[in-house]
């Protein structure tokens, strides 16, 4: 989601704002960092850098939903993986929407999301009905439409207000209870958060969630959403509920990118592991889409501070980028996968006006188009 952080040429701002705001809550302990849940909901996340869980347990269920509902005879399990880019998700945004008019697009067993990408994922876990939802997103949304600069936000220079609407119009308990039935049939949507006290990614079961009895699911799906596309600094943490034992603490979850652009599936449920549980090999695919430029390109700078942060911060973030990308493709060398990914060109060169410019978005999301029409234009190298 940190994309073109300058389009706003208040990146300077962004430093007062962290030192003179702050965000009072009850911190979780230390101590109880692995114990706290969400208000005792049970697989609904994991530490992204760990095999936390019961993941035989999990991974045995999982295999018994698959195996009612995966066919037979082709026995094809197709992941999809969405990355982070703030307002560039138009590119995955019109990619799906190309993908679905070639009439190759695939049912993916696994949909994961990261910031920009958590906001595509359960629409394109959902199936090609939302891709117009994706369009509208993609092509019309304005910087205005999401928030406005507020120095007493708390703990970031936008009131995202806008932001929460969006979530509302979209996330309903109807599109909860589509998810819940697709979960049943053996299929996954998670999407990445960061907890920033504990400096550590979260993935979140969101068609667990979903599929769950708990009251209030509807409010904290769309929290999960707001909270992996959070820029830090830019749009205030979300505080999640925990409890332990009777007492009641808040987590700050921030951008799924800070510490993951790209995911797979969770440590502790492997396709090797999979496949034990069921008995049989399966046809196995994964789409990375990097929602951002993954090649570098030359650019002379002036010696101004606002430029050199911004291309700084661009850079960590393409090369970060890079890194994710390489070790899913890693993954799916070493478990049998076979790998595709795609991103923007470097021949793009259209320039935001804004975190959110449709002016920048409609282009984006007509190359995205083309890209998902062509069934060739996958590149299948480890970038």
């Amino acid at each position: 989601m940190m994309k073109r952080i300058a389009a706003f040429p208040a990146v300077l701002l962004l430093v007062l704002v962290a030192a003179c705001t702050q965000v009072k809550h009850d911190s979780v302990p230390e101590a109880l960092l692995g114990s706290v849940t969400v208000e005792g909901v049970a697989n609904l996340r994991n530490w992204a850098d760990e095999f936390s869980g019961n993941g035989e347990a999990l991974t045995q269920n999982y295999a018994e939903a698959l195996r009612a509902h995966l066919d037979a005879n082709d026995r094809q399990f197709d992941i999809l993986t969405l990355s982070g880019g703030g307002q560039s998700g138009a590119y995955g945004a019109g990619l799906l929407n190309g993908w679905t008019a070639s009439g190759t697009r695939p049912q993916f067993q696994i949909v994961t999301g990261v910031s920009t990408g958590a906001i595509i994922a359960p629409f394109a876990f959902l199936g090609s009905r939302y891709d117009p939802v994706l369009k509208e997103i993609y092509t019309t949304t304005r910087t205005r439409d999401i928030g406005k600069v507020n120095l007493a936000s708390g703990g970031g220079l936008m009131n995202v207000s806008g932001f929460e609407d969006l979530l509302k119009k979209h996330v309903t308990p109807q599109l909860l209870n589509a998810i819940a039935a697709e979960s049943r049939a053996g299929r996954m949507l998670l999407v990445g958060t960061t907890n920033l006290e504990a400096e550590r990614g979260v993935i979140w079961n969101l068609s667990g969630l979903s599929a769950s009895t708990y009251p209030g699911k509807v409010e904290l799906f769309r929290k999960i959403i707001q909270a992996s596309a959070s820029i830090p600094g830019a749009f205030p943490p979300v505080a999640i509920p925990v409890d332990y034992n009777g007492q009641h603490f808040e987590e700050l979850h921030v951008d799924g990118g800070v510490t993951e652009q790209v995911f797979l599936y969770p440590p502790n449920i492997t396709i090797r592991n999979l496949e034990k549980a069921l008995g049989f090999s399966l046809k196995k695919r994964v789409f990375v889409v990097r929602n951002t430029k993954l090649d570098a390109s030359y650019k002379p700078l002036e010696k101004g501070t606002v430029q050199i942060v911004e291309r700084s911060l661009n850079t960590l973030i393409r090369n970060q980028g890079r890194s994710d990308v390489g070790r899913i493709y890693d993954i799916a060398e070493r478990d049998g996968i076979a790998f595709y990914r795609t991103s923007i060109p470097n021949s793009f060169e259209h320039k935001s006006k804004g975190f959110f410019d449709p002016e920048y978005m409609k282009p984006l999301f007509e190359l995205g188009y083309q890209a998902g029409a062509d069934p060739d234009g996958w590149e299948r190298s480890r970038p």
